[in-house]
């Protein structure tokens, strides 16, 4: 039977609590590196997920902006001809960032999602192509034509702008959480390497009550060095010379120690980089509402320029109405035919009807509003450009328009004025 002496003994008891602690330390570095590598890694592709999505929202807009521009200045060919050029740089810039957003996407649900966005654009060009066509040939002259080719995309675009949004929001959230886990998880890993400290400190008190005297200083210096440690002093070190068992336990713990301070720096550098994350993805959230608003006032540039009311004669001012009329544009029109009345001291308005694709009993009772504060003020109004399918509508619904006078061409009104003119 092997016997060993008391130096032996501690001598073997310390290698192999040095090498337990190794390990453990070891094994915690390792998984807590493997982890944080790819909570890191999840929230770099979130992050550009995030900053893609936004992009693709901001150039579909700014595809939408150009394309209502278009609409706008169908009559003007030098106007027209810059926007389409400015809207085929645009969808340009969205094929590019939904082409790095399929680059990116390393989730099926990521790359589903980007198959359905290149669909939707897909069909938008389509579309667009429709619409340039028609505006060359001269089949697309009127804003309620050309709006007509676009509307088989419409859907699908706006369904791209809004899911495009919702992504950018959920993968900003979902890099913000997986920042807040690695951050908890560093934490407990710490906790954990400071336990592993903290053991290795009793088992060496109770070894040292065995120790001989002259190994009570060093025993002392390396309990110190640990408490730092465990306080959150990093920097502490022992000074243990020698290349017996001490001297190899103080390298050791240094070792240690260099690499708890290495894993807590970089820590603090993988939340900063979590946070840098969160402040882009909350600049791009800023950037889609700027433009959001953008959008919002050329809403209502269209709105005021919706219902013109333009002079024919001293007597007689014209109202062209085209597209459909809701609640807003109809007390729109009938404030301005008010205004122009009361301004011009005209004594005819004639509303043309010919760019109304549906006539409904709102319309209806709107227009018969319009009627009778017109002749309060000592005005006629003349409907014209009632089309066949608009005339069997009013009809079938059984609309009563006897009140209201109408004509089938604006040409009619003017003739019959000139017949009766003194």
């Amino acid at each position: 039977m092997i016997r060993f002496n008391l130096r032996t003994k501690i001598s073997l008891a310390m290698g192999l609590l040095a090498v337990l602690l190794g390990v453990a330390v070891a094994s915690t570095f390792i998984s807590g590196e493997e982890v944080r590598r790819g909570m890191h890694q999840a929230i770099e592709i979130d992050a550009t997920l995030s900053r893609v999505a936004n992009q693709i929202a901001i150039d579909t807009l700014q595809c939408r902006g150009y394309e209502k521009d278009l609409l706008l200045q169908l009559n003007d060919e030098q106007q027209r001809a810059d926007l389409v050029r400015r809207w085929h740089d645009a969808f340009t810039r969205l094929e590019e960032s939904l082409a790095q957003f399929d680059a990116v996407a390393a989730e099926t649900e990521d790359r589903l999602q980007s198959r359905q966005w290149r669909a939707q654009a897909t069909s938008y060009r389509k579309a667009f192509a429709s619409l340039e066509q028609a505006i060359t040939a001269g089949q697309a002259s009127t804003l309620a034509q050309a709006r007509g080719l676009l509307l088989p995309a419409d859907e699908r675009l706006h369904t791209l702008t809004i899911t495009s949004v919702a992504v950018a929001t959920a993968k900003a959230a979902t890099a913000q959480q997986t920042g807040s886990t690695l951050v908890t998880q560093s934490q407990s890993y710490q906790r954990w390497t400071s336990l592993l400290g903290i053991v290795g400190l009793i088992v060496a008190l109770i070894w040292s009550v065995a120790f001989p005297y002259y190994l009570v200083r060093p025993v002392l210096l390396l309990t110190a060095a640990a408490r730092r440690i465990a306080t959150g002093d990093l920097s502490a070190r022992t000074r243990i010379e020698g290349r017996d068992e001490l001297g190899v336990l103080s390298q050791s713990f240094n070792s240690m120690a260099e690499t708890i301070e290495q894993r807590s720096v970089d820590l603090e550098v993988q939340y900063a980089a979590s946070e840098a994350a969160r402040s882009e993805a909350e600049a791009a959230r800023g950037a889609i509402a700027a433009q959001l608003v953008t959008i919002e006032q050329q809403r209502e540039a269209i709105r005021e320029l919706s219902v013109p009311v333009l002079p024919i004669t001293d007597q007689t001012l014209v109202m062209p109405l085209i597209g459909a009329l809701d609640t807003r544009r109809l007390n729109d029109l009938q404030h301005e035919a008010l205004t122009a009345l009361e301004q011009s001291r005209a004594r005819q308005l004639v509303l043309d009807v010919t760019g109304v694709p549906v006539v409904d009993t709102q319309v209806a009772q709107g227009l018969i509003r319009v009627v009778h504060a017109a002749r309060l003020l000592g005005a006629e109004v003349t409907l014209v450009g009632i089309r066949p399918e608009v005339a069997q509508t009013i009809v079938g619904l059984g609309l009563d328009l006897r009140e209201v006078h109408t004509e089938s061409t604006l040409q009619q009104v003017l003739g019959h004025r000139a017949t009766v003119r003194p």
